[in-house]
């Protein structure tokens, strides 16, 4: 009975890794999208100048460069995860 408890956990806990995986994999499409916010510079240069406009690019330069990041982490963690439980499942 506990092989069998430990399997059903194991299936359930690979099952929850690929929803998140899955919804990591959309995140990681959607990241492109966020350059779209460059085009708030232009609105920014034409009401305040040049400095605001740098800080706007910068801002959105830190904002996708962080969501990469976190989003790639995230994926590559859920993976080794992913392939470990994979593993452990095969060895039950």
């Amino acid at each position: 009975m506990d092989k069998r408890d430990a399997r059903e956990r194991l299936a359930a806990e690979i099952r929850r890794l690929e929803m998140e995986l899955a919804a990591l994999d959309r995140d990681w499409r959607r990241i492109p999208w966020l350059c779209g916010l460059f085009s708030l510079t232009l609105p920014a240069w034409w009401y305040k100048g040049a400095a605001p406009a740098g800080l706007v690019a910068l801002g959105v330069c830190v904002l996708i460069s962080i969501s990469t990041y976190i989003v790639a982490a995230h994926r590559s963690d859920h993976r080794h995860r992913l392939e470990k439980k994979r593993m452990e499942m095969k060895r039950c």
